[in-house]
C-alpha cells in the first residue's frame, strides 16, 4: 500500500453544507490535483471537491453535507496516499521525504537525523541533531551534495562555521 502523507489538520466548519477547513501543515498548501479520497485515523472518505485558500484548505466530503457532521471531525489529521501528491521538480522534495533523513558529512561523518524543517522564503533550512547536537543546516546547493531517499540519506558538506 501506498505511503500516507499528512496534509493538514481540520481545524473548524466552513458554512452550512458540510464543507471544513483544512489548516496544511506547509506554509503553502498542497495542491490535491489528483487526491480522489483521503483518510481521517482509518477511515477512508471520498472527496466532493476542495479548493485552496489563504494558507487553508477548504475541503467537501461526499457523505458529508451538514455543519454538525464536521464537528466531530475537528481536530482531526486528514492524510492522502503520497501518489496524489503533485510530482515536483527534479531535486525538490516534499518535507515527508527529508525528515528522518540521516546527514552524513564530508568530514565529520553522521551528524545526525532531520527532526524539522524550518521554511524561511528563499531556502528551508533542515534541524539536524544527535544526541544533544544540533545543526541549522540550509538547504543550498553550495551545501546539499545528495539525496538519497531510497537509502533516507543527505550528503552534506558543511563549512565550517556550521561544524563543530
Amino acid at each position: 500500500m501506498e505511503e500516507k502523507v499528512e496534509l493538514g489538520i481540520i481545524t473548524k466548519p466552513f458554512g452550512i453544507k458540510g464543507e471544513m477547513v483544512i489548516k496544511p501543515f506547509a506554509n503553502n498548501p498542497i495542491h490535491l490535483i489528483d487526491a480522489h479520497r483521503v483518510w481521517i485515523d482509518e477511515k477512508i472518505y471520498d472527496l466532493s471537491n476542495y479548493r485552496n485558500g489563504q494558507n487553508k484548505i477548504i475541503i467537501k466530503f461526499k457523505d458529508i453535507d451538514n455543519k454538525e457532521d464536521v464537528i466531530p471531525l475537528k481536530g482531526k489529521k486528514v492524510s492522502i496516499q503520497s501518489n496524489s501528491l503533485k510530482k515536483l521538480e527534479e531535486n525538490n522534495y516534499y518535507h515527508y521525504q527529508i525528515i528522518g533523513c540521516a546527514v552524513i558529512d564530508k568530514k565529520a561523518g553522521n551528524i545526525g537525523t532531520v527532526r524539522e524543517i524550518i521554511e524561511t522564503g528563499s531556502n528551508d533550512v533542515y534541524v539536524v541533531s544527535k544526541n544533544k547536537s544540533e545543526y541549522l543546516i540550509p538547504a543550498s546547493k553550495k551545501i546539499i551534495l545528495k539525496i538519497d531517499l531510497t537509502k533516507k540519506i543527505i550528503f552534506v558538506d558543511l563549512p565550517e562555521n556550521l561544524s563543530h
